[in-house]
């Protein structure tokens, strides 16, 4: 029984996840912009140093609560 719960939690969502990959591509997008042709939205790096923030956020969170 131990074995199932662990594969469920395995395939689960993970929103931490999901914020660092976002953060990263935005941020990455961003600077890719800025290499193109010089300019680019600063949206792109806001939202993408807020989602990077909130995923760390999360996962020291998840480290000191022990859900890692």
């Amino acid at each position: 029984m131990e074995k199932q719960t662990e594969e469920n939690e395995m395939t689960g969502f993970s929103w931490n996840t999901f914020f660092l990959v976002t953060g990263s591509s935005l941020t990455l997008f961003s600077f890719i912009l800025r290499g193109l042709d010089g300019q680019h939205s600063a949206f792109f790096l806001y939202a993408g140093g807020i989602a990077i923030l909130l995923g760390l956020v999360g996962w020291i969170a998840d480290r000191k609560t022990g859900k890692s």
